[in-house]
């Protein structure tokens, strides 16, 4: 590919049917025994998202070798990440960046902001703390856009997301306030990125799965004296 790209979703791995057949190698780790054949869908339905993260891995990582055209203007050093929402046990050894998926504009704790921050406690702890939402929720508003960019600014990464008719909803460039806003948020979340790149990088504030590619617990290491981990 020879396309300026910095990024990229691929999010839908967790729509596999049940009911649907496999072509896999006797050598995967995902083929059933020969007496387990009818369990294939139900047995690889979890680990496909894997799968899916490690073709995209790949990807990627043959794009940052170098394996690719570099467009007008781009770095040696530029390198792609692509996000996901779909994951299993093994998913961080692959994915690069977890997404929370489509949220409502509300402040529901099941469906709105509050779940964001919902997500992002309970992935860290899961050992996805690599985690994000929109933000901006899915389809936006005045209000839950300008209180999302804030909670954004705060975590690992800032992205928006234009809903699926972006004429129809209330954009980060709609106005001079939520274009002010999201400056001003912009402008907080590159203030700390050199804290956020310790709390990555900093192997021993956290910790590591057994072969150092992820994060296992976030907040527990940030806050190990807290009374409300134990």
């Amino acid at each position: 590919m020879a396309l300026p790209l910095v990024g990229f979703a691929k999010t839908a791995p967790q729509v596999l049917p049940f009911l649907c057949a496999f072509l896999l190698p006797s050598s995967s780790p995902q083929a059933p025994s020969p007496s387990h054949r009818s369990t294939v869908p139900a047995a690889v339905h979890n680990r496909y998202s894997e799968l899916w993260a490690r073709v995209n891995r790949e990807f990627a990582d043959e794009w940052r070798s170098g394996m690719h055209r570099p467009a007008a203007g781009e770095g040696k050093d530029e390198g792609l990440v692509f996000f996901v929402r779909a994951g299993f046990r093994e998913s961080s050894r692959w994915v690069m960046l977890f997404w929370e998926g489509d949220q409502m504009v509300s402040w529901q704790a099941n469906d709105g902001i509050k779940s964001s921050v919902i997500g992002l406690l309970s992935g860290s702890l899961s050992g996805f703390p690599l985690n994000h939402s929109d933000a901006d929720g899915y389809c936006t508003v005045d209000l839950p856009l300008l209180h999302w960019m804030e909670l954004s600014a705060f975590t690992v990464v800032l992205r928006t997301h234009e809903g699926n008719k972006p004429g129809s909803n209330r954009q980060f460039y709609s106005n001079s306030r939520t274009l002010s806003h999201f400056a001003r948020c912009a402008k907080i979340y590159k203030a700390w990125e050199f804290y956020r790149i310790q709390l990555v990088e900093n192997e021993g504030a956290f910790a590591f799965f057994s072969d150092h590619v992820a994060l296992r617990r976030l907040v527990p290491a940030a806050a190990p004296e807290s009374s409300l981990l134990l």
